[in-house]
């Protein structure tokens, strides 16, 4: 039990950058294990929402960047 506790503590100190890297890593699984943390009232539900949203933000950024570079038109044109 205080494995789960610690983990807990942990989530709820540290819910900003858990939310964001949450968003960019593993996307809207994540978004529903931290909303059912925080109705149970570990985290607080503003921060999870408006730091996923960023992370979110970045990482479709990121992803789109990818799509558009350079590098990645050669590798399709190489094949």
């Amino acid at each position: 039990m205080n494995l789960i506790t610690t983990i807990l503590s942990f989530f709820g100190n540290h819910t900003p950058i858990i939310a964001f890297l949450g968003a960019i890593i593993g996307g809207e699984e994540t978004l529903i294990l931290l909303s059912i943390l925080s109705s149970h009232g570990y985290l607080n539900i503003r921060s999870v929402f408006i730091f996923f949203y960023l992370g979110i933000l970045v990482s479709d950024f990121l992803w789109y960047s990818v799509g558009k570079s350079k590098l990645f038109d050669w590798m399709i044109k190489r094949k």
